[in-house]
């Protein structure tokens, strides 16, 4: 991570609520640790010729669309290897918190299904490495994008061969919920082969809602942005938060649905949040069927899973709801037609 980055994220920490509050000095600790480790994890990575080209599986949606419990339920389900809260904190020599997690966790899997805002408490459940993102697609700030700097300095080839690595030390497909890595997807697609994408799909008004109550929740205040980028962010953090918000929603299901597009159809499936909820089993034979038409592997089941949650809709008792919901209705039914 470069000192421009981890002076952004200084940054931004102190506007967060106490409860949300990063440790500072365990984050420092951690990042010398990284930098330290990085060189002899090095020496750990198998050629690409001695690695077997196991499925690589990106699930990624709007922040606040239901990534999480995709991730949740998809990684508990189906024997594959994914970044727990225990490896996450690995993110320059992920081989070493692999055999980390190994070693202490014995391959056991989360059972929990709660998240706050996406971060999990689990040591064994899901986390989004965003960090590893941060350093390979060579992010130096968080105040916005560059998107064809990603695309075009990425080392691609450095990158796919160590995920493959991570693949053969889990010995299996790899998943990865996918908010940072689905600003590429075109490239990645490219990258590897047997890349599948998993997109879930959330009413857009509920998602804006959702955005919101995180601002809250985060700052204190839906004066400052939470979460994921948009092309577009530069145009929109001058204006008010209701513009933030609805254009946030509205931009990045452009940007996501653009990319998949140019996605081969085999290589990709689009589930709705509503469906996960109510029918998990039905959504996971669903993506197993797919990845296995698309890769010919055929996922392998592990762990039985609720047959039901109940489908949120986020608050609309607040101060400004009114005119979010009529900023994202208009942003939605004007914007595609212009």
């Amino acid at each position: 991570m470069s000192n421009k980055l981890w002076k952004s994220h200084n940054d931004e920490n102190p506007h967060r609520s106490v409860e949300l509050k990063k440790n500072e000095l365990n984050e420092n600790i951690f990042a010398q640790m990284n930098v330290s480790l990085n060189e002899s994890h090095e020496n750990l990575l198998f050629k690409r010729k001695n690695l077997q080209n196991y499925p690589s599986i990106f699930l990624f949606g709007l922040p606040r669309s239901g990534t999480t419990l995709l991730m949740q339920l998809f990684t508990l389900r189906f024997n594959v290897g994914y970044i727990n809260n225990l490896i996450a904190r690995f993110w320059r020599a992920p081989l070493y918190g692999i055999a980390l997690s190994r070693e202490l966790l014995h391959d056991s899997k989360h059972f929990s299904f709660e998240s706050n805002y996406g971060k999990t408490s689990e040591l064994s459940a899901p986390h989004e490495f965003s960090y590893f993102w941060h350093y390979w697609f060579n992010i130096d700030t968080l105040n916005g994008i560059d998107i064809d700097k990603i695309k075009q300095n990425t080392d691609w080839k450095r990158l796919t061969l160590l995920i493959q690595n991570m693949a053969h030390y889990f010995n299996s497909p790899i998943a990865f919920k996918g908010i940072w890595p689905a600003y590429a997807m075109t490239e990645l697609q490219t990258a590897f082969p047997h890349a599948f994408f998993v997109y879930i799909k959330r009413d857009p008004e509920d998602v804006a809602l959702s955005l919101y109550h995180a601002r809250i929740a985060y700052y204190n205040t839906p004066n400052i942005w939470w979460s994921i980028y948009p092309p577009e962010y530069e145009s929109l953090i001058s204006q008010d938060w209701h513009e933030q918000i609805a254009g946030q929603v509205y931009f990045l299901t452009r940007f996501y649905e653009s990319q998949l597009a140019q996605l081969p159809e085999t290589s990709k499936a689009i589930l709705h949040y509503e469906e996960l909820c109510n029918a998990p089993y039905d959504a996971m034979d669903f993506l197993q069927e797919k990845l296995d038409d698309h890769t010919g592997y055929k996922m392998k089941i592990t762990q039985d899973i609720p047959e039901r949650f109940v489908v949120h809709h986020p608050d609309r008792n607040f101060a400004g709801a009114d005119k979010l919901l009529d900023t994202v209705h208009r942003y939605f039914k004007y914007k595609d037609q212009k």
